[in-house]
């Protein structure tokens, strides 16, 4: 079984390539984490506000484990959750 996680910021104008720019910090990091099986951030190609991330895990516990780190915790959450007016997480296991 896999866990993935699909993230949707919607970020405030003109900071879309900080945000990208940041992720790219916590892709570095975040695909060194045991159980991380893929980190892929986007940019809409419908809206350059809209940037999400399709992330892929081994289980549930190893998003925990993602989720409580340091750079999450310190990038995601203190420096790029600011910049957002929206943030939609879902997370879920193949359908199929």
């Amino acid at each position: 079984m896999t866990f993935t996680v699909a993230a949707r910021y919607t970020v405030t104008d003109g900071n879309t390539d900080a945000v990208l720019n940041l992720l790219e910090q916590v892709r570095t990091l975040t695909l060194q984490e045991p159980g991380c099986l893929s980190y892929e951030p986007h940019r809409s190609a419908d809206d350059d506000n809209i940037v999400f991330i399709i992330e892929k895990y081994r289980e549930p516990a190893d998003f925990d484990h993602h989720f409580a780190s340091d750079h999450v915790q310190e990038i995601v959450l203190q420096q790029i959750v600011p910049m957002l007016t929206e943030r939609l997480v879902t997370k879920g296991t193949p359908a199929l």
